[in-house]
């Protein structure tokens, strides 16, 4: 029964082997009983065809009860142990819990170089499968080092010319290029399409694959004239082996759209996203999850070619389709109603804005959980919109339930960051003893992890406005010119918008000095600042 069911697996698709799937693991169990290897052995490949199917959550239930009864057992069949920790590792990060997906895919690595050896081709698939769990969970450093450790076993067991080694070098080229190292991943990403195009064939979909990521990490290295050529070559070929409406050629729309966008031609991928937009609608569904990405795109691409009434109608489409077909309590109208909600802020349309993306921050909480990535990135920029429209209040209110998420979930440069925000809110409101150890802590974080950053300098200078508020004078000064001058020195680095800085350290020393009858001080620092102000700006 076992060996028919793996049979059907790999002749049947998925979708239409689930269902009788199930009932050969209620047989199995019926006939051998919920603990016999067979048994285990079927439930494995059910839970392998829920992974498939999209039913990650079902899977690891499964799977964790298949794990459990093997090691119960005594793992007498270790390569079946294997293989469902591979497959739960997958099911883990399909549902996005990435820590879990880690630990499980690290015992498969484990549990194989200790049974088989460090060189046996289920070892390299285990390290495989790891690397490809990191790289889900952006964690690319670490991808980079199971990678380079791989792929020389990889080539002197399997071959250079083996399928497997050349996906694996291109994925080491994709991840060298996603942690900014160019000019090490072309050559590898370069290597990779050449042998795919001679091993696999020039029709085949590894070789689109292998021109997809090769054009990408040409349009991040600012080769934006070679990485169109190349795209547009891999998305007829897209086109070609997988389909108009492929999610495979989708992807590489959305990376041609990338290239001609940072080439400066969005003109170029205007047409495109919108034969794009409509093949999808027509084919897949009017607001399919793919859809709604490709609208939201085009609205980018009108942006960028300054049509704003253009961009505004596409993103108001997007999220009068969401609400028709997915109603208020969904995840992807939450995601509409912020984009939205953020390109009317943009273009100072800020009480519908707002209320956007309030809408959006509240339906993200309850869909998503407050500390879930998407709520944080929501809940900031509803803050800093509350900022520049001068709701304080409701700006505090948000900024602390988001910085409770953070200490949650984030590391320690989002926590300084978040801790920033709200000791620069609490000051606007004069709350200045509720403000000082919220940027004692956010000073304490950038002094030691970002030292030499201009961050760590305005912090300082917060700092010393907390002080000055609470006229702790000997405390503000040294605090508010030490900010004041990092600031000054490291000017050149500062992002555009947070150049206002600058300014508010200075008009606080002004305020310094005039508190404490210091009145040449005072004007010094104001003469600074107008001075500054009468310069035209740098070119």
């Amino acid at each position: 029964m076992a060996d028919s069911a793996t049979e059907l697996i790999q002749k049947v698709p998925y979708e239409k082997a689930f269902p009788i799937y199930e009932r050969v693991v209620d047989a199995a169990i019926g006939a051998w009983g919920p603990d016999d290897q067979a048994t285990l052995y079927v439930m494995r490949n059910r839970g392998f065809l829920l992974k498939e199917v999209g039913r990650p959550q079902e899977a690891i239930a499964l799977l964790e009860e298949t794990l459990k009864r093997r090691r119960q057992t005594g793992n007498v069949r270790p390569m079946e142990t294997i293989a469902v920790l591979t497959n739960l590792g997958d099911a883990y990060v399909l549902a996005r819990e990435f820590d879990k997906g880690i630990a499980a895919f690290q015992d498969a690595v484990t549990l194989s170089r200790n049974i088989l050896g460090e060189d046996h081709p289920e070892s390299l698939y285990a390290r495989r499968r790891l690397a490809w769990g990191f790289e889900s969970a952006g964690r690319y450093d670490e991808q980079i080092c199971v990678l380079e450790e791989t792929l020389p076993r990889h080539r002197r067991i399997l071959g250079s010319d083996d399928h497997e080694t050349n996906v694996l070098i291109s994925n080491f080229g994709l991840a060298l290029s996603r942690t900014g190292r160019f000019k090490e991943a072309i050559p590898l990403q370069e290597v990779s399409f050449d042998r795919a195009r001679r091993i696999d064939g020039p029709k085949h979909r590894d070789t689109a694959i292998s021109m997809l990521n090769l054009g990408q990490t040409l349009t991040n290295d600012g080769q934006c004239d070679r990485a169109i050529a190349v795209l547009r070559e891999g998305l007829e070929l897209f086109r070609e082996v997988r389909g108009e409406n492929h999610a495979e050629t989708l992807m590489c729309v959305r990376r041609l759209w990338e290239a001609y966008l940072k080439n400066n031609q969005p003109q170029q991928a205007i047409p495109l996203l919108k034969n794009a937009l409509e093949r999808h609608r027509q084919v897949v569904r009017p607001t399919d999850a793919g859809t709604l990405g490709l609208g939201h795109e085009l609205a980018q691409a009108y942006f960028d070619a300054h049509d704003v009434s253009a961009a505004l109608s596409a993103l108001e489409s997007v999220l009068e389709d969401s609400l028709r077909d997915h109603g208020d309590e969904s995840t992807l109208t939450a995601h509409a109603k912020f984009t939205l909600g953020y390109a009317y802020v943009t273009e100072d349309r800020r009480t519908e804005g707002i209320a956007l993306l309030k809408d959006a921050y509240e339906s993200s909480v309850r869909l998503l959980g407050e500390i879930d990535p998407r709520t944080i990135g929501t809940a900031a920029d509803l803050v800093n919109a509350c900022i520049d429209d001068g709701r304080w209040t409701d700006a505090e209110l948000i900024a602390f339930r988001n910085l409770n998420a953070i200490r949650t979930k984030g590391g320690e440069l989002e926590i300084a960051s978040a801790l920033a925000l709200t000791g620069e809110i609490l000051l606007k409101l004069k709350k200045f003893a509720e403000a000082e150890p919220v940027l004692q802590e956010c000073l304490h974080i950038r002094e030691t992890r970002i030292p030499e950053s201009w961050l760590k300098h305005n912090a300082q200078s917060m700092l010393g406005g907390a002080f000055l508020g609470q006229e702790e004078y000997a405390l503000a000064e040294p605090m508010l010119l030490t900010g004041a001058a990092g600031l000054k020195r490291l000017e050149a680095t500062i992002p555009v918008k947070g150049r206002r800085h600058i300014t508010v350290s200075r008009e606080k020393l002004v305020e310094l000095y005039e508190a404490t009858m210091r009145p040449d001080e005072a004007a010094k620092w104001r003469e600074t600042d107008s001075t500054e102000e009468s310069q035209p700006p740098a070119r």
